[in-house]
């Protein structure tokens, strides 16, 4: 939930801070949100069709900087999942490395 967070609130800040007029900023917002709560909560949002009427450099700008964050987001919540199942892994292993040893 923090990471979530704190992915929405660069990417809010990212879109705030671009050199979009105010109206365009309102519809790539709500164009973002409502793919955020379209997509599956299982993975990422693709979040390129919020940016489809954007054909320009500064619409690819901004969906790379805002996917940056997204994967950003993404990686910090499960990188403490991902060390567990290396410990757990590895405390697997342990049993298998004695009774080689033993052999």
């Amino acid at each position: 939930a923090d990471q979530q967070r704190a992915a929405e609130l660069a990417g809010t800040r990212i879109i705030l801070d671009s050199s979009l007029s105010l109206s365009e900023k309102l519809n790539l917002g709500t164009a973002l949100v409502d793919q955020i709560r379209s997509g599956p909560v299982t993975r990422p949002p693709d979040l390129h069709p919020a940016f489809r009427s954007m054909n320009n450099a500064t619409g690819r700008q901004l969906e790379r900087a805002i996917q940056d964050q997204v994967d950003r987001a993404v990686t910090r919540a499960f990188s403490t999942s991902f060390l567990v199942a290396a410990l757990l892994g590895l405390a697997a292993a342990l049993p298998l490395a004695r009774w080689r040893t033993r052999e």
